[in-house]
């Protein structure tokens, strides 16, 4: 595995989150682009303790080149939500003008990326929402409104589906096992420790560390083209995400980007890429190119933690 090092970061954790959360990234945010026709590493600064790098993050190359079945029913899920508000970028007025929305009458802005909206009773609501954005979670959740673990809708209606999607658990963790075993490990015992394995993907037998799915999709055409930089707050403390990639067509852009270290990852179809998700980070939008891209983040949900 070819190693990418890092010496020097732009600023601190607190200062990057406050510089670049909800900020759909761009070239002016990173001065070089990673990759590589080989699997690669991108790793931080020497830890003084340790004398070990941070890894930022692992590519793993030609994991999915083969797998057309569960990209076709990735490709099948419609899944679009208002309430990753971080990720969506700054609101676009424009758009909520042309859906009859006047600022002040109908809603009302909380902060650069995110508004709530009065209800027909005339009341303010509770729910902040954003852009929408081609991004939704199947799997296991905790709901927000009862408090209770559930499974997602479309895993409950399409159970032969979600059964089949099972293979991207199995790979993802494979893998991470694989290359960063001791991550793994501790990974591992807190989801054993701390979830039900009622509430965690499995397939075929196999119960894996992960609990739900995120699936991301990219095009220039959509109203949200990338993703606003933004820290996972649910996953795992200490371990770390893992993401498959796939694709059809040609894209320029949808670089995986850490600003902080002012750094660009270039993914392409087939990788398996497993991250850092506490470090902040965002998606480039496409600007060239009629593909298309979706990542499927495979994680372990800290907020499904027993009771």
């Amino acid at each position: 595995m070819i190693n990418f090092s890092l010496d020097r970061e732009l600023c601190d954790y607190n200062s990057s989150v406050k510089r670049f959360k909800g900020k759909i990234l761009t070239e002016d945010d990173y001065d070089k682009v990673i990759s590589d026709e080989n699997d690669f590493s991108v790793n931080g600064p020497i830890n003084l303790l340790t004398q070990e790098r941070r890894i930022l993050a692992v590519v793993i190359k030609d994991v999915y080149t083969d797998k057309n079945n569960i990209y076709n029913i990735l490709k099948d899920i419609k899944l679009t939500s208002d309430l990753r508000t971080t990720q969506s970028g700054p609101v676009d007025k424009d758009k909520l003008e042309a859906k009859g929305l006047i600022e002040g009458e109908n809603y009302r802005l909380i902060n650069d990326n995110s508004y709530i909206r009065k209800s027909k009773s005339g009341e303010w609501q509770d729910v902040e929402r954003g852009n929408e954005i081609h991004s939704g979670m199947i799997g296991y959740k905790r709901n927000r409104w009862t408090g209770e673990n559930t499974i997602t809708p479309w895993c409950d209606s399409n159970p032969d589906l979600w059964g089949q999607l099972g293979e991207i658990a199995f790979l993802n963790q494979t893998h991470f096992e694989k290359c960063l075993p001791s991550t793994f490990e501790y990974q591992k015992s807190w989801v054993d420790e701390f979830i039900d394995s009622k509430d965690r993907i499995g397939e075929l037998g196999f119960n894996s560390i992960f609990t739900t799915y995120s699936i991301n999709k990219y095009h220039k055409d959509y109203l949200v083209n990338g993703m606003g930089a933004h820290v996972d707050p649910g996953d795992v403390t200490g371990g770390m995400t893992t993401m498959a990639v796939f694709g059809e067509g040609e894209v320029e852009g949808a670089y995986l980007v850490f600003p902080r270290w002012r750094t660009a990852i270039k993914r392409e179809p087939g990788d398996l890429v497993i991250a850092d998700s506490k470090e902040v980070h965002g998606v480039t939008a496409i600007t060239d190119g009629e593909g298309s891209m979706i990542t499927c983040v495979a994680y372990s949900d800290s907020r499904l933690k027993k009771r």
